[in-house]
């Protein structure tokens, strides 16, 4: 046991010293040092329980710590935001889709995860003792740490640590491995929500003449306008969203819950309505949860109003568990990549000018009030596969894809003003790109929206120009609002609907010579 102690000892003072090498590094508070060396002390006799040999067991934990860090501090300068509890449900994603993820790493970071975990393997098979007694110890020693950190989660003040999320500041004054401890917790004994009761529905609510015939919602990837750049500042706006934008009913800015990645925050926030102050430590991965929330779930409200659901992301749909919750959170029909052509050469993901095609294709043939969310694929990075995988080179394919989003804007726009259908087109993007050195992450991360409504002549109904930032909740609120009743509002006049197609024409005309 003295030994045991010993390597314990030399385990705690050299993960100290990678812990001043996370990023953000603050000075630790006392409580954040004894949550965080209790939590390595169990990791160290978690492997001396299975290996029962206590050197390997430090050399393990040691190595396990520096992987974590390496990988927090990667993710804290390409995302602005350390390594959280619930990244590690993206490993079940790195399987099957390795370059979504690898590619993110340092060369170096990428070369020492694939050597190093082999040789621990091997090292771990070769010098597992057989003895029993030190897997005893080991069991002895996990117990006792096991017990230490819920005693310390029951008595102050370590009960009173981050209670509310704020992972910036709990990171530097907890620590790395504290914090994903701590967080995890907060996160498992959340309380779930009561469920939403169902709407009471009157005769009124459902009339075919009050609610749009479509509502079409596009999550577009990574997106926002290029022209926002500090390197592009001289760039002109996208042409189609610009237009869109002085069009549309409301437009402004929606502030989202991450930068570079976290598609499915903005995405819950949207189709389930819950802001990230409801969410608490929910917020950082809600698809975890959602099927504990699922009578919030706005397709799930809108078939009670008759509306056919339609939920289109031409891609793995195993992401998020897509496949599995949006069934149950009452989509119809999914429409995944089976249903696309293989992208064409030189292409990565289905392009979004196809993706707008196949919508136009979908609700030409609707046949009864329909809502259709669609998550878009084109402009999700690695953005190396198109040019040089300089920042400069990546750029320029970012832009591309950009403007491709902004064309397909325009060939939707363009269906609703010919198809004579009332609609509700809402277009966002989910997250800004992370492009190093150009697109990096700051205190603004706000993507563009838009929402525009079409009456049944194909008619823009538009107040006077409105413009008012949302959080993807308050999307879900507005959506859900105008479901039931078209907005009232100013509409261009016998007179005036042609000038108003030109307009949108020319905007589309003018992307198209983007390109």
């Amino acid at each position: 046991m003295t030994n045991d102690l010993l390597f314990i000892a030399v385990t705690l003072f050299l993960s100290s010293i990678l812990d001043r090498r996370t990023v953000p590094y603050h000075r630790r508070t006392l409580n954040g040092l004894v949550l965080q060396n209790t939590v390595v002390t169990a990791v160290f006799s978690f492997f001396l329980l299975l290996s029962g040999n206590a050197p390997l067991s430090m050399v393990i934990t040691i190595a396990l710590h520096a992987a974590l860090v390496a990988i927090s501090n990667t993710k804290y300068k390409m995302l602005g935001e350390p390594l959280i509890f619930s990244d590690f449900l993206v490993l079940i994603s790195v399987a099957r889709h390795p370059r979504f993820y690898l590619t993110a790493l340092s060369s170096l970071t990428c070369w020492l995860l694939s050597t190093v975990t082999p040789i621990l393997i091997i090292f771990f098979i070769i010098l597992n003792k057989r003895q029993a007694m030190p897997h005893i110890r080991g069991l002895f020693l996990l117990c006792v740490d096991l017990f230490v950190l819920f005693l310390l989660l029951k008595i102050p003040p370590f009960k009173n640590l981050a209670l509310t999320p704020d992972l910036e500041e709990d990171s530097k004054s907890l620590g790395l491995l504290a914090t994903l401890f701590l967080y995890w917790q907060r996160w498992w004994n959340s309380p779930d929500p009561l469920p939403l009761k169902a709407d009471n529905i009157e005769k009124k609510d459902v009339s075919l003449g009050q609610k749009p015939e479509i509502i079409l919602v596009i999550q577009c990837e990574s997106f926002m306008d290029p022209a926002e750049l500090p390197t592009l500042k001289n760039r002109p706006p996208l042409p189609t969203l610009k237009k869109a934008r002085e069009h549309a009913w409301q437009s402004g800015k929606l502030h989202v819950n991450g930068f570079g990645a976290y598609t499915m925050r903005t995405e819950y926030g949207v189709l389930f309505g819950r802001d990230d102050t409801d969410l608490g430590f929910r917020q950082f991965d809600p698809f975890m949860t959602a099927k504990r929330e699922i009578t919030y779930a706005l397709s799930a409200r809108l078939q009670a109003y008759s509306y056919d659901t339609l939920f289109v992301h031409p891609h793995d749909m195993r992401f998020y568990n897509r496949d599995d919750i949006m069934p149950l959170a009452g989509f119809s029909r999914l429409i995944g990549l089976d249903y696309f052509s293989p992208p064409q050469k030189g292409q990565r993901y289905v392009d979004d000018v196809t993706l707008g095609q196949k919508l136009i294709n979908f609700m030409d043939s609707c046949q009864k009030p329909t809502f259709i969310y669609t998550v878009t694929m084109e402009n999700h990075g690695p953005w190396d596969a198109d040019g040089e995988a300089t920042p400069e080179g990546l750029l320029h394919s970012y832009v591309h894809h950009a403007e491709n989003s902004d064309r397909m804007l325009g060939d939707l726009i363009d269906y609703f003003a010919k198809a004579k259908k009332s609609a509700i087109l809402v277009f966002f993007g989910d997250h800004r790109p992370s492009i190093p050195t150009i697109s990096v992450p700051c205190k603004d991360r706000h993507t563009p929206y838009v929402f525009l409504c079409f009456n049944e002549k194909g008619i823009i109904i538009r107040p006077n120009h409105h413009e008012e930032d949302m959080t993807p909740a308050d999307l879900y609120r507005m959506i859900y609002q105008y479901s039931k009743a078209m907005p009232e509002g100013r509409s261009t006049t016998a007179d005036q609907p042609q000038s108003t197609k030109e307009a949108f024409k020319a905007a589309s005309d003018s992307v198209r010579a983007h390109l």
